[in-house]
């Protein structure tokens, strides 16, 4: 289901949506490199001529400090602890950050805990091998992460 939605969104260019050996998606023909996300009935889908992914989280309430105890790095976690006020929107900022950045590199949800996007005290958009795209409509929490193209010599 999911992926019939995908492909009608991706255009006539998209013949066909596979999967490689960790299960990260790709077109057949077209922009090559796509990610999607979905919660609770919104489907975020992106595509593009560089490696992408994207994360999309319905920002329930949560104990956000256990949770970030539990997945995130040292760092982000003293974020959420920090900042009560803005916990709910710092940790969704985070996860999906980390969720797109991992389907970006194709790892997968194993390396959660190896990513820091925390810096000084703040999150960070960029880091060397890619930037982010955060969306936030006060509902949802949507992150896309984009590989940086090469350095041109």
């Amino acid at each position: 289901e999911i992926d019939k939605r995908v492909h009608s969104l991706c255009g006539k260019n998209a013949k066909k949506i596979l999967r490689d050996e960790r299960g990260k998606p790709f077109l057949s023909e077209g922009l090559p490199f796509i990610s999607y996300s979905h919660a609770q009935g919104a489907l975020l889908t992106a595509a593009g001529d560089r490696a992408i992914g994207a994360d999309a989280e319905f920002k329930k309430h949560r104990d956000f400090r256990k949770l970030a105890k539990r997945y995130f790095d040292g760092e982000e976690a003293e974020l959420i602890e920090k900042a009560p006020l803005f916990a709910r929107d710092n940790f969704y900022a985070l996860w999906t950050m980390k969720e797109s950045y991992l389907k970006m590199t194709g790892t997968g949800l194993a390396g959660l805990g190896e990513t820091c996007f925390v810096k000084d005290g703040k999150l960070t958009l960029s880091v060397p091998e890619c930037d982010f795209i955060l969306l936030d409509d006060g509902k949802y929490m949507c992150s896309l992460c984009l590989q940086k193209p090469p350095k041109r010599v």
